[in-house]
């Protein structure tokens, strides 16, 4: 364990000393294409206890997709348009009523965006 313990150590220090000898020109060309998205998931229950019994749980469940196309107007800066799509759904229940509620939304979007790219590290003392 000692020997496989120094070994690894031996190698990150090498791994760590190569890494800080390369030099690395970040940059994103003007004329390139980028293709991005975002995706979200989230699902969330909760129950509430009353002291008089009017319990009640609520089920929430929302979803959404945005896929984004740029193009580099100049170096490190891009300019595009992305379209979203969201879906929410909520149930509410109490156990002293037989009153249940439950929600469905839709959302649609079409949003710009700017994006300035640069290098953390070389930045970084």
């Amino acid at each position: 364990m000692k020997k496989l313990s120094t070994i690894l150590l031996v190698m990150c220090s090498i791994l760590t000393i190569y890494g800080q000898e390369q030099e690395d020109n970040f940059s994103i060309e003007k004329g390139t294409w980028s293709v991005e998205g975002d995706f979200s998931i989230i699902s969330r229950n909760t129950n509430t206890e009353f002291s008089d019994n009017n319990d009640s749980s609520s089920d929430n469940f929302n979803f959404s997709i945005s896929p984004k196309i740029g193009y580099a107007v100049d170096q490190n800066l891009i300019v595009g348009l992305g379209l979203g799509y969201g879906y929410a759904k909520s149930e509410n229940e109490r156990e002293s009523s037989s009153n249940n509620q439950t929600s469905t939304t839709n959302s649609y979007s079409i949003f710009p965006y700017v994006k300035n790219s640069f290098q953390l590290m070389k930045n970084l003392p």
